[in-house]
């Protein structure tokens, strides 16, 4: 069951808190295990990233002139909300995780200790640079939860988990802009250095927080596999190939116009079900 509250606002981001029940929710949700624990190992990556992220929009608006940024500075704000709201979420859903495979909580402390790092060591255009590039990952593959495509390689839309990828991702749509614009704001000029740093902080970016899901997806694999006879083993390896060659395929297509001197994430292909998904969750908050 789903419980939901929206606090609506005159922009066109809107904070919503919904409440998801992840007590009887299997980490194993799908058929297609090997597909659905690639996807799993994501939120034990999203929850770091997201405080990060507060801290680092907090840093940018110190630098902002709130008589002539005012209009970004309200889309911050709307931005740490729904980012706040993913953070709870998903850390609901770690929990189920972290008790199922208690290899992943070192990974994910090892993360948020590159955080940090990066929060005391990095300027702030660097800092911006990095979040950029997550959130222009999100808004790229925000179709394939919204519009279904990746619930059908899991092999199931009947799943908590499902739904709410599908909510965070149809967010991370509309948020979409937000950092970008951070970003031109503070460092956009010249234009051909604000690209080219850009684009070296989404190679950057792209990465490490990629290279800790696959950390995270390996040892969340290991447990699925405990108990496995070899042939069992040997099978699910293969999936595990088919999946990961599928998905690295399908990033490369969803990820090719960051790399264009043109890009504006404005431009991104919006999900065909984007309001049948947010619908769900416009309920009035209390």
């Amino acid at each position: 069951m789903i419980v939901v509250t929206v606090e609506g606002s005159p922009a066109s981001i809107t904070v919503r808190y919904p409440e998801f029940d992840f007590s009887s929710t299997p980490v194993v949700w799908g058929p297609n295990a090997e597909a659905v624990i690639g996807f799993d190992s994501a939120s034990p990556v999203t929850t770091p990233i997201e405080v990060f992220l507060l801290k680092v929009m907090r840093m940018a608006k110190a630098e902002m002139d709130p008589a002539t940024d005012g209009e970004l500075l309200r889309d911050m704000d709307l931005f740490n909300k729904q980012e706040a709201q993913h953070f709870k979420t998903h850390a609901g859903f770690n929990k189920i995780i972290r008790e199922w495979c208690p290899e992943v909580a070192p990974i994910e402390k090892a993360f948020e200790k590159d955080l940090n790092g990066f929060l005391e060591s990095k300027p702030l255009r660097w800092l911006v640079g990095y979040c950029e590039a997550f959130e222009a990952v999100g808004g790229l593959i925000s179709p394939d939860w919204v519009d279904g495509d990746n619930a059908r390689a899991a092999g199931t839309f009947d799943s908590t988990v499902v739904e709410m990828w599908r909510w965070h991702l149809a967010e991370e749509y509309e948020h979409r802009e937000v950092v970008w614009r951070v970003y031109q704001r503070l460092f956009g000029t010249p234009a051909d250095e604000a690209h080219a740093f850009r684009l070296e902080m989404f190679n950057v970016g792209r990465d490490h927080f990629f290279g800790y899901g696959d950390r995270m997806r390996r040892a969340m694999l290991a447990t699925y596999r405990s108990g496995m006879g070899p042939d069992e083993v040997r099978a699910s390896c293969e999936r595990e190939e088919e999946v990961v060659n599928a998905a690295t395929e399908m990033l490369g297509q969803r990820l090719a116009p960051v790399f264009s001197p043109d890009y504006n994430p404005a431009a991104n292909r919006r999900p065909d079900q984007l309001e049948e998904v947010l619908a769900a969750y416009a309920v009035a908050r209390h």
